[in-house]
């Protein structure tokens, strides 16, 4: 009884790992432009109303904030 519970937990266990790795590696293949269009500061440019808030967007890269 103790053995299979124990195998139960390992097949578990693996098959979580394997769909957490499945997801990661889909999230890794999405393109960056659809990466930035999630993100506030994906389409900021010069008429951007962002760029002109007092605080700095925590979520914004550093090279993306105010330019």
């Amino acid at each position: 009884m103790a053995q299979e519970i124990i195998t139960y937990v390992i097949l578990l266990t693996t098959f979580g790992y394997v769909v957490f790795r499945i997801y990661k590696t889909i999230e890794k293949l999405q393109s960056p432009k659809d990466k930035d269009s999630a993100n506030k500061c994906g389409s900021c440019g010069t008429g951007c109303s962002l760029k002109d808030l007092p605080t700095k967007n925590p979520e914004c890269p550093p090279g993306h904030q105010y330019s």
